[in-house]
């Protein structure tokens, strides 16, 4: 039996699947980009580059990159949680150590020969129960 050959044309599923995927690679990216936008209005070289190849694994158009900045540099959040003093970086890490991990570290910088971390390390608190058998 002789199979009849049609041309193969992408169905409605298939592109949906598509959007659907890239949607989550612009989220990814915007994510990316606000963290970064969060910590610095500066970018280093290392950032940069990391974005641009981000950028082009994820799929981000010229155009979407420029309309995701556009969003992240009004969005008052991204604003509101910059980091600018000593104090600002020890209520972010309190935050964080709250949600669970006791080290935190927020970013890292490499200058010279030497690696800055702005970060926190909370001590564990163990406490130990000891079971004790009444008698009466």
């Amino acid at each position: 039996m002789e199979m009849a050959s049609a041309p193969i044309s992408r169905g409605e599923d298939e592109i949906d699947i598509e959007l659907q995927v890239h949607c989550l690679e612009t989220k990814a990216y915007s994510a990316v980009l606000r963290a970064f936008n969060a910590e610095s209005d500066a970018l280093s070289w290392e950032k940069a580059e990391l974005i641009s190849h981000i950028r082009k694994g994820l799929r981000i158009s010229s155009a979407e990159h420029k309309e995701i900045l556009r969003k992240i540099s009004s969005d008052e959040l991204v604003k509101s949680i910059r980091i600018t003093s000593e104090q600002d970086g020890l209520a972010a890490c309190n935050i964080l150590h709250a949600a669970g991990p006791p080290k935190v570290v927020i970013t890292s910088m490499q200058i010279a020969d030497k690696l800055l971390l702005i970060g926190s390390h909370q001590k564990i608190k163990i406490i130990f129960l000891k079971s004790v058998d009444l008698f009466y």
